[in-house]
């Protein structure tokens, strides 16, 4: 087993030593496991076993997106301070998602999580540039411009799969 089949094997996340957010790593695990897997589809990674795609994957993408849900708080933000920031995170890796196989079956989950999210940014649109101290170097600090930018990104992010979605069919 390839260090990158064993890394999709293990149960745990590495840690993030760049940000304090859960949702940020959801997100980037999500994107990069989505484009992992166009790959994947392409043909550009044969080396890799189709059991790896076909049950290690999924079942990684399946837990991530039930625990995105799940963290939900009843007013549609993420986090624990209802962060914006946070709350673009957790939309991003919804929209990412949406365009894997097998989530189809909780579309009406994602979607309606997507919706709440949204409607939570919206109304609290001045919260965008004052962030929560989530960045980390020598000391944690929230940067606005990048609060910003994420929650930017999760207003307009399209929250439809892509007509070149993952297929999970080598070509």
């Amino acid at each position: 087993m390839g260090k990158f089949e064993a890394c999709i094997a293990c149960d745990a996340l590495a840690e993030n030593f760049q940000n304090l957010s859960l949702e940020y790593s959801m997100m980037l695990l999500v994107q990069s496991l989505t484009r992992f897997l166009h790959l994947w589809d392409e043909g550009q990674l044969t080396a890799l076993s189709d059991t790896l795609i076909r049950d290690r994957v999924p079942i990684v993408l399946l837990q991530a997106l039930v625990r995105t849900l799940q963290r939900q708080n009843a007013n549609g933000s993420w986090g624990s301070n209802q962060s914006s920031e946070e709350t673009a995170y957790a939309v991003l890796f919804l929209v990412s998602i949406f365009g894997i196989p097998w989530v189809r079956f909780l579309e009406p989950q994602i979607t309606s999580a997507i919706e709440a999210g949204r409607l939570y940014l919206n109304q609290y649109c001045e919260g965008w540039t004052k962030p929560a101290p989530l960045w980390i170097e020598k000391v944690s600090y929230g940067s606005g411009v990048l609060s910003q930018a994420y929650c930017i990104s999760a207003i307009n992010a399209p929250n439809q799969p892509a007509k070149d979605g993952v297929r999970l069919q080598r070509t």
